[in-house]
């Protein structure tokens, strides 16, 4: 709930960054690859302000998208 109230925050300070969340407990940030290391700033100091706290962060980016490939 920390990292959503966070975003939201972020959002209002003019960060461009949402997120999302599956069946668990698992947040997804979503941002422009601009904002990307300000976003990974953002949420270590968030890890860090709670002693002993450990998040793993997974960098994702677009794939190309679907294409015709040439089987010849």
């Amino acid at each position: 709930m920390e990292l959503i109230l966070a975003v939201q925050e972020w959002r209002a300070k003019g960060v461009e960054t949402y997120f999302t969340l599956d069946d668990g407990p698992t947040v997804h940030l979503l941002c422009r690859r601009t904002e990307e290391e300000k976003i990974i700033n953002a949420v270590r100091t968030l890890e860090n302000s709670q002693p002993g706290r450990s998040w793993e962060i997974l960098i994702n980016h677009p794939a190309v998208g679907a294409r015709v490939i040439d089987q010849g």
